[in-house]
């Protein structure tokens, strides 16, 4: 249920970050934001990512990123 949970949390951006149920590094670094439901600053840089491309890419390409909803 947590993991459905955080994916619901991240719906769009999806090739940004990755499954919660397996954490891996993949050979880059990992990044973990950790957001609320409800939180205006979670919402809006999930909405800077979704919305800047480049920012998108750097992410993917040098991140194993997850989004954990608290």
């Amino acid at each position: 249920q947590a993991n459905d949970l955080d994916k619901k949390s991240y719906a769009g951006l999806e090739d940004v970050f990755q499954d919660t149920s397996t954490l891996e590094s993949k050979n880059k670094y990992m990044m973990f934001v950790f957001g609320a439901n409800g939180c205006q600053y979670c919402e809006r840089l999930k909405e800077d990512i979704k919305n800047n491309q480049e920012l998108k890419d750097y992410i993917k390409d040098h991140f194993s990123a997850y989004y954990i909803n608290l």
